[in-house]
């Protein structure tokens, strides 16, 4: 009787040392995991100082479609700046030096030496064998200046996507959609039919305005 009585003690103390232990170690692992886990604080601090680099110097962009009575299909790639293709009845060869702010080389069957300043919103130099000087306003989405030997001045207003105005003395009646890229309407007396990636409107209308609203010469 006596043998029994102590193996149920003992069994008893030793359930309880064994509920002990585990109840202490609960706390403990939950600790451990909280700090291995990463903080949501932590997190955020991480993603807000982690580098992004320029947006406008990583990948590759592309404007194909068809415009100006000519098939159209240009890439740029914004690493190296280097910018190739055909439009216009004219292959594209230009470098963008992104340092120096010019873009050179050839288009629509002519040379081109640009400069442009991305904080003025400036385009100036020589190309479509005429003077190019061009202001775009990113507060209004106007650009307006002269190009082609002709007065230009686009207005894009992103609540309809809609370009308006006039280029090369004829008007511009454009839509812009920004979620496909697709722009789409009649410039230089012709149909337009084009699909943008990787580029913002204001690129465009910046740096490659010349190439998109020039008539074949």
């Amino acid at each position: 009787m006596k043998n029994a009585l102590l193996a149920a003690l003992l069994f008893v103390n030793a359930a309880a040392s064994a509920a002990v232990l585990e109840d202490a170690a609960g706390p403990a692992a939950q600790l451990s995991r909280q700090a291995a886990a990463p903080r949501p604080g932590a997190v955020l601090a991480q993603v807000q100082t982690a580098p992004r680099g320029n947006p406008r110097r990583r990948g590759i962009a592309t404007i194909k479609g068809a415009a100006n009575l000519s098939g159209f299909e240009i890439t740029i790639n914004k690493a190296t700046g280097e910018v190739s293709g055909a439009a216009n009845r004219s292959g594209i060869s230009l470098k963008i030096d992104y340092e120096a702010r010019t873009i050179k080389g050839g288009a629509n069957q002519s040379a081109v030496d640009l400069k442009f300043d991305e904080d003025a919103g400036t385009l100036t130099g020589g190309a479509n064998r005429s003077p190019v000087d061009l202001t775009y306003d990113p507060a209004t989405h106007v650009v307006k200046g002269a190009l082609g030997l002709a007065p230009l001045e686009l207005t894009y207003d992103p609540s309809t996507g809609r370009i308006t105005g006039g280029a090369n003395h004829a008007p511009v009646g454009l839509t812009y959609d920004e979620r496909t890229g697709s722009l789409k309407g009649g410039a230089n007396l012709s149909p337009m039919d084009l699909t943008i990636d990787n580029l913002t409107i204001d690129e465009v209308l910046t740096k490659y305005v010349f190439l998109i609203f020039c008539r074949y010469p």
